[in-house]
């Protein structure tokens, strides 16, 4: 049955980078908002690649927030977290930093060993947002 509405809802906010490829930046679908992998990348889409990885860890964890943001929630409604590390021994430092963008009980999460270029740390996310959540409009820039 079609009611005439979307099922599914892109969000956008300029708080976080602009999609490097073919998808959005988030997207609403009922109760779920799935935030697409974010990486130690400011704003403006310039990326970090000299700092340390507890501020490049800190950067892709602020830009997953922005969009949890843009989509009337936070990290804290997350259900679903995957983070990709090139680095496996970074790990320890990583959880030191996640432990303050989630609370209790922290989401399920998968931590992958990948051969990303250049990149550290990508992260993405998926939240639990009851309808009705307040969002902004899907093509407003917060």
């Amino acid at each position: 049955m079609n009611t005439g509405q979307q099922h599914r809802i892109a969000l956008r906010t300029a708080a976080a980078p602009t999609p490097a490829g073919t998808y959005s930046q988030a997207v609403r679908a009922g109760d779920l908002v799935f935030l697409s992998g974010q990486t130690p990348r400011h704003p403006s889409g310039e990326r970090m690649t000299t700092e340390p990885f507890a501020l490049q860890a800190r950067r892709t964890l602020d830009n997953l927030q922005a969009l949890a943001q843009a989509a009337g929630g936070t990290l804290h409604d997350a259900v679903k977290i995957n983070v990709y590390l090139r680095d496996p021994a970074h790990k320890s430092e990583f959880d030191q930093i996640y432990r303050a963008y989630v609370s209790d009980p922290p989401p399920a999460r998968t931590l992958t060993q990948t051969d990303l270029p250049g990149i550290p740390i990508e992260i993405d996310a998926i939240l639990h947002l009851p309808q009705g959540t307040h969002a902004p409009h899907p093509d407003q820039n917060t």
